[in-house]
């Protein structure tokens, strides 16, 4: 058994090891340094330090003990085993062999097993009269601990907490002024940012696009919203902030997967309905949200302000120009520069249209999605539809951009007629005709399709001049709707068989043999036909208008009178 008191702790050595604690950079630094000044001081093999909870002893630091990493994974019961007794009784706990120690604990019977330790000492770390800590202190020989030694490892573990909690006031202070100063920095970044942001708007430039770069700058994704979101249940795609930067540098779309999230929102000054939402994985500063949400709402109204302006002065001239005159031309030409309109190049007037009239904010709505799609586009409003000039050069890609344009506009639903190009002044009253005689045709056909171009409408091109859709429809079903209803009540095919006919120069042979009827069945079709509409198929007038009513019925097909699978 070692000798119970050690003779070569010299004042000299305690003052030494003492002294490099003290040193210690930090708060972990100093329990480690502690545990190594008991091992060198008692010449001890092991020693660890666990720190009280109130259900268990958990390990703070270890030295001398091998396998660390798994060892500070460990905690003890504390009730339990050499440690509970001296958190219990405020006093050391030592025992020769703790093998033979009735109350040992299994988890550091263990420890001892593996690393061959024998004996063992508990020293209770207190502050105040609360234990606040446990000192243990291992030797793989049986030994004792004098009183001395025991004094020393109370004294030593004491100093140790002492100098750990001063370190660990230092190290929150100097976190404290860290944190502070990255507020400080961050109040003037968002300082930064709002002036920038109100600086680039007051210039005129895109609210999406300066929201986007903002979003960029904070690392968050922020929108402009009609509703509340937070109101709203929903599943949105919410990237983190080194993706929001990396994705909006690319093109400006959010990543591809999905987490629930409610967004930090802020009412958009002078609006009811409209709120500026944050969407972000990390906190987002609401204070700064509503200053940027008056910011935001100050852009919009100046934007609603021009725009309404605008809209006016454009729609006036645009209603004169027409109807315009040749008369009239020399007061368009002077009255398009102020408006910062340019008619020198050529344009096609689109048509949209709707079962209702179109109001403001549908209004509003296509003028900010038209102007940032295409350049130099016109929007105003006509005779309850909106009409657009629409710059020629674009001609190749007119019906993709109108196809985007009404997509972004949803829910409402349009129709849309593309008219002739307007090389002059003089073209555009004959333009808007086209154009709004083709968005009736796209607005009645069965197919479903909602962009027609007239110049894919052929001959019937002539009719946009002298009648509406309406007057057509009218007129196909006067001259051929008893047939279609025949029909329908019946389930025949006398429209095909009459259409066939016709196209054939009524011609018996080729007709029978395209509709796969015998000749004579034909003939009796033709007498049936020829009957119901009280026609005389020898009258070349009659001929002519009857086939003009068959293919004007597929153009502008009626729903209620001719079958959809008529419109082909």
């Amino acid at each position: 058994m070692v000798n119970n008191l050690n003779a070569e702790i010299q004042p000299l050595n305690i003052l030494s090891a003492t002294r490099d604690i003290a040193d210690a950079p930090n708060d972990d630094a100093v329990i480690h340094r502690t545990l190594v000044a008991a091992r060198e001081l008692l010449k001890i093999d092991g020693a660890f330090w666990m720190s009280v909870t109130t259900e268990k002893l958990v390990m703070r630091a270890l030295s001398g003990i091998g396998r660390p990493e798994v060892m500070l994974e460990s905690s003890l019961p504390i009730s339990e085993g050499i440690g509970g007794r001296a958190v219990k009784t405020g006093q050391p706990v030592w025992v020769s062999d703790y093998s033979k120690y009735p109350g040992r604990h299994r988890d550091l019977t263990q420890v001892g097993l593996n690393e061959g330790f024998c004996s063992i000492a508990a020293i209770p770390v207190q502050r105040g009269t609360q234990t606040t800590a446990v000192l243990y202190v291992l030797s793989r020989s049986e030994r004792t601990y004098s009183d001395a030694e025991i004094r020393i490892l109370l004294a030593l573990s004491a100093f140790g907490a002492t100098i750990e909690t001063q370190r660990a006031g230092q190290d929150d202070l100097a976190r404290n002024v860290l944190r502070l100063e990255d507020r400080v920095d961050t109040a003037a970044q968002r300082h930064e940012v709002s002036l920038n942001m109100a600086r680039r708007l007051a210039l005129g430039e895109s609210t999406t696009k300066v929201l986007a770069d903002t979003s960029r700058e904070l690392g968050v994704s922020i929108h402009v919203e009609t509703h509340d979101p937070r109101r709203i249940s929903a599943t949105i795609a919410v990237p983190s902030s080194d993706e929001i930067k990396s994705d909006l540098e690319d093109d400006g779309a959010l990543p591809k997967f999905e987490k629930p999230v409610a967004p930090i929102t802020a009412p958009i000054s002078g609006s009811r309905n409209q709120y500026l939402a944050a969407y972000a994985t990390e906190p987002v500063d609401e204070s700064h949200l509503l200053d940027l949400g008056v910011i935001i709402g100050l852009a919009l109204a100046r934007e609603r302000s021009v725009i309404e302006t605008e809209t006016r002065l454009r729609g006036d001239f645009i209603s004169e120009l027409l109807v315009s005159t040749r008369m009239q031309e020399n007061s368009l030409n002077q009255r398009q520069a102020a408006l910062g309109i340019d008619l020198c190049c050529p344009h096609r007037v689109v048509a949209l249209g709707q079962k209702r009239n179109v109001g403001k904010r549908t209004l509003d709505r296509l003028h900010q999605v038209v102007s940032e799609k295409v350049q130099g586009a016109i929007v105003s409003a006509y005779e309850g539809r909106v009409v657009m000039l629409w710059p020629a050069k674009e001609e190749k890609l007119i019906k993709q951009n109108l196809a985007y344009v009404l997509q972004a506009v949803r829910p409402d639903k349009f129709s849309a007629g593309i008219g002739g190009v307007c090389d002059s002044l003089g073209d555009y009253a004959t333009s808007v005709r086209e154009a709004l005689f083709a968005e009736q045709i796209a607005q009645h056909r069965s197919s479903g399709e909602r962009i027609v171009d007239i110049e894919e409408t052929g001959l019937y091109r002539i009719f946009a001049q002298v009648t509406t859709v309406t007057d057509l429809r009218a007129a196909v079903i006067a001259a051929v709707g008893g047939l279609f209803e025949v029909d329908r009540k019946q389930g025949s095919d006398l429209v095909r068989t009459l259409r066939v006919y016709l196209e054939n120069d009524r011609k018996l042979s080729h007709s029978s043999r395209e509709l796969h009827l015998h000749p004579n069945t034909l003939r009796y079709r033709v007498e049936k036909i020829s009957r119901i509409l009280e026609i005389d198929f020898e009258d070349p007038d009659a001929r002519f208008f009857t086939l003009m009513a068959l293919r004007l019925a597929i153009e502008i097909p009626e729903t209620s009178h001719i079958p959809s699978e008529f419109g082909l």
